[in-house]
């Protein structure tokens, strides 16, 4: 959260009138524009929800707003437990407001069933609601991503002090589910208007729980779209590729039968179980001595959670390493428990399953698998065979708020807003990473055989590549910072600054990845891993190609 300090307004208690309130809303109006706005480049919208200290002062408020130019009772909201008794107040008065809004194309009356169906999902692209009066506290069954300024009119100074988490929301979550915070750009910030008194229940948060409060910021982050529009030739589909086998051709199902046929048998008796799980009777005696109910518990020696056989199955594929092995390696553990491990056969159950997690087997049998393994598999490499699992096109990437620098570049094939006057503009951009990145996009703006390029962005474009990292002997995954399409062939690029110890194992996967998908695809795809400078004096992205191909 952020706080909006509003200086030298009123402060708020009992009894005040709505004009008191107007610094507040008008602090709380204005930011909630600049995020509309934004967000508006994105694709995304902004929730403005207030908070009143009660149902009159919450009525009065939405009322007030319906005199904005951007607010009337198609795109905001009031609701409380009375709102049939305040229509019908209104219409006493002789004023009538009906809130008809359009949902998925059909014109609805705004009662109290619809509002808290509304409420419930902001985050529904045909919902329309952009703004909320209430008296609610957000709690946590609250779980919405669109709300991005809460404005809070209560005094906030009563002795029962209202919890931070009902000021911000437990359950309101990230805008950007994966991007991070960035206070300074404004990416996945909620803004907070209000008294000083409910500034305070905030900092309790900077006390509580170490998370510092930032006044809030006055700079947004850049808004990145794929570019739609771009003219045919420069656009390219991307492949989705995942593939992992061994160049032994090892056959996985082979391998996994004799591991575990190694493993030993009868290991436990089965009356160990049982008496593990040992029942109680029990009676309910009152104070004459008379039995008034009577009946039987099972009580367990140790109450500890059960660990699943998913777990040890997953931890298995990763550590030994064996891909996509996982459901081979579920059905011979359930397999060895049920037929071997007990010396009679035993049904799979809570019973059994917390028994050998108190007897320490799950640690010792995953050792145990890893050891025998380990002979079996040496030296473990990417064949080509290849699974394309489907084929992403620009229009179908996403809009994403970023932080760091970009390079505007004709060739690239996403597209950064901006605006002159009033009218949006959208220039050809990439985002980068570093400086050393902005020098490589110059470059391939000027390489006479490239064609276009995209920034791999992992949450946006993810183009990913698997690879095994010798060293700590785990399955790891890469995205390659580049693709590039040239005259005759597509690039994935690398460029790195400094050496990192798992290069070498990368680059073998991206070049088994480049062979196997332009096998897959018809289409040649090459791995380049470049350092800074290697384009230095190059006309071509080809010439940065060291093995000629």
């Amino acid at each position: 959260p952020a706080k909006v300090l509003v200086y030298d307004a009123p402060p708020i208690r009992k009894g005040f009138s709505i004009d008191d309130f107007m610094p507040y809303v008008r602090a709380a109006l204005d930011r909630w524009r600049k995020h509309k706005e934004k967000l508006k480049e994105l694709g995304r919208k902004s929730v403005l929800f207030i908070m009143a200290d009660e149902i009159s002062n919450a009525e009065a408020i939405y009322e007030r707003l319906l005199e904005e130019p951007d607010l009337d009772s198609s795109n905001m909201m009031l609701i409380h437990s009375n709102l049939d008794e305040w229509k019908t107040k209104l219409k006493q008065k002789g004023k009538e407001i009906v809130s008809i809004i359009n949902v998925n194309g059909e014109e609805k009356e705004i009662d109290k069933e619809l509002a808290v169906e509304l409420v419930r999902g902001l985050d529904d692209p045909e919902n329309p609601i952009e703004a909320i009066s209430s008296v609610m506290m957000l709690n946590e069954g609250w779980d919405v991503r669109s709300v991005t300024v809460i404005l809070g009119l209560r005094s906030y100074a009563s002795e029962r002090e209202i919890l931070p988490e009902q000021v911000i929301g437990r359950g309101l979550r990230k805008l950007f589910p994966e991007e991070g915070v960035d206070v300074e750009k404004w990416v996945n910030i909620l803004e907070v208007v209000g008294p000083p008194n409910l500034l305070k229940v905030l900092d309790n948060l900077e006390q509580l729980e170490g998370i510092k409060i930032p006044e809030a910021p006055k700079e947004f982050f850049i808004s990145f779209n794929p570019r739609a529009d771009a003219p045919e030739e420069l656009r390219f589909d991307i492949p989705k590729a995942e593939f992992l086998s061994f160049n032994e051709n090892i056959d996985i199902e082979a391998l996994v039968k004799e591991i575990f046929s190694k493993l030993p048998s009868n290991v436990f008796e089965l009356s160990e179980v049982e008496e593990f799980e040992r029942k109680y009777e029990y009676e309910v005696i009152d104070l004459r001595g008379q039995t008034l109910d009577e009946g039987q518990i099972e009580a367990p020696l140790y109450d500890i959670p059960i660990i699943q056989l998913t777990r040890l199955a997953r931890e298995l594929q990763e550590e030994i390493p064996l891909p996509n092995s996982f459901n081979l390696l579920l059905d011979a553990l359930e397999k060895y428990i049920s037929e071997r491990l007990f010396n009679n056969s035993v049904e799979l159950n809570h019973s059994v399953l917390k028994f050998l997690s108190v007897k320490g087997w799950y640690s010792q049998i995953k050792k145990e698998i890893i050891n025998l393994a380990k002979p079996l598999i040496r030296n473990p490499v990417f064949s080509t065979n290849v699974e394309l699992k489907h084929i992403i096109n620009v229009e179908e990437l996403d809009s994403f708020p970023w932080t760091k620098e970009f390079a505007d570049s004709e060739k690239s094939l996403f597209v950064r807003i901006t605006y002159e006057d009033d009218t949006e503009i959208r220039i050809p951009s990439s985002p980068v990473d570093n400086n050393m990145e902005v020098d490589f996009v110059n470059f391939l703006t000027k390489a006479k055989d490239v064609i276009s390029f995209i920034k791999n962005i992992p949450h946006i474009v993810g183009l990913k590549i698997t690879y095994y990292d010798s060293r700590e002997r785990k399955w790891r995954k890469f995205y390659p910072d580049f693709i590039v399409k040239t005259e005759d062939r597509f690039y994935i690029v690398e460029t790195k600054g400094r050496e990192e110890i798992q290069v070498p194992d990368k680059n073998i996967a991206a070049q088994k990845w480049c062979e196997a998908v332009s096998k897959g695809t018809g289409k040649k795809w090459m791995y380049l891993y470049l350092r800074d400078g290697d384009w230095n004096g190059k006309e071509n992205l080809k010439n940065c190609d060291r093995t000629g191909v």
